[in-house]
């Protein structure tokens, strides 16, 4: 049922339906909640339609009428729709602000100075040796981020343990993450806190020395102690989110964020050491207003995916919240991103697996 057309002039003529329309000059509506392409709006905690609302009035009169009557919200996304004229908009009292929906975005994980998530302090500086587990000569790290400022005379005063990696020869990372992880890498471990004229050379793999950034552990340097497990990575986070319990920890996390807001989210799994994901994340992050988009990076045990600390500290789950935007909106923006088919392969079948990159939880409601 249309109440916006010719015909109408009788309903909205009404006393009751004339109250409603002066309270919807006092409602406030954020453009950056309303979707003109659906002709729908986010007002407070409700979802407003054209021809519904789920406020109490709209349900409540509908129950007893046994049809439906436009509501306060519905008069006021059909002004801002130019499809009816409630008259000058008086905002009388401040805009509904809900400290729990109130958010922004957090700082992108790339940009920060160390890589967090590590027992040691690993500077931005190693991004490719942390995206292949490749270390080589000359690479020197230390337990804490002082130490990268502090004068050397006073380096024992800030930290304890730095190592400096000896073998292999410096050159362009070769193979990849899991190839690397059981290559040898020879390290100096030094303990500042002891005089040490010739520090021992330790010959051990390069998933033992990622293990000893991301845990602290000395010991797990040592040959004979117990051998790490390689940790999960983008591919495995990919199927855990393709799951119900994935989906219903996601709606959990939303809600802490945004309380009842109206959002539409799109999770991606984004390790901001790796190439592609993290160009995959820009080009999703390019085609989305800033105003209207809100980012976060849980990562995944915060989540609560899987076993705790088994991933790669570097991996998160890229948030983008998206305020205003429909379901249909989101997904074809995503997919001309997204979605690259061959141009020398002639098809007619559209292949898009929107899936395949990350989950859509529409309206943040799952």
């Amino acid at each position: 049922m249309s109440f916006w057309g010719k015909g109408n002039e009788k309903l909205h003529a009404d006393p009751e339906q004339i109250k409603r329309q002066k309270s919807a000059t006092k409602v406030n509506l954020d453009p950056a909640r309303l979707d003109v392409e659906t002709s729908t709006c986010a007002i407070k905690d409700y979802v407003v339609s054209l021809d519904s609302c789920t406020c109490i009035d709209f349900e409540r009169r509908k129950q007893a009428h046994r049809h439906a009557l436009p509501c306060k919200h519905m008069y006021r996304l059909a002004h801002e729709l130019n499809l009816f004229d409630i008259g000058p908009i008086h905002l009388d009292e401040k805009p509904h602000a809900n400290p729990n929906t109130i958010v922004r975005s957090a700082s992108d994980p790339a940009n920060r100075s160390y890589y967090e998530n590590f027992a040691w302090a690993v500077p931005k500086a190693f991004r490719e040796a942390l995206e292949t587990c490749h270390f080589c000569q000359g690479d020197i790290l230390y337990e804490s981020p002082l130490a990268y400022s502090c004068e050397w005379s006073n380096i024992a005063d800030n930290l304890r343990y730095s190592i400096q990696v000896k073998a292999p020869s410096r050159g362009p990372a070769k193979g990849k993450f899991e190839e690397n992880w059981n290559h040898s890498v020879c390290v100096v471990l030094t303990d500042h806190h002891q005089k040490q004229t010739d520090p021992e050379r330790i010959w051990t793999t390069q998933g033992r020395l990622y293990m000893l950034l991301k845990t602290g552990d000395i010991s797990v340097l040592n040959g004979n102690s117990v051998k790490p497990v390689l940790p999960y990575r983008s591919r495995y986070l990919m199927k855990t989110m393709n799951t119900s319990l994935f989906r219903q920890k996601a709606c959990e996390y939303i809600a802490q964020v945004c309380g009842n807001d109206y959002w539409t989210c799109f999770m991606v799994p984004y390790d901001c050491t790796v190439t592609a994901s993290r160009l995959k994340y820009l080009w999703i992050k390019s085609v989305f207003p800033k105003d209207r988009t809100i980012l976060r990076y849980p990562s995944p045990d915060r989540l609560q995916i899987g076993a705790p600390d088994k991933f790669v500290p570097t991996l998160y789950v890229a948030c983008f919240l998206f305020c205003g935007f429909s379901e249909h909106i989101v997904f074809n923006t995503l997919k001309s991103v997204l979605y690259k088919p061959d141009p020398s392969k002639a098809s007619t079948t559209d292949k898009f697996r929107l899936n395949a990159h990350g989950i859509l939880i529409p309206h943040g409601l799952g």
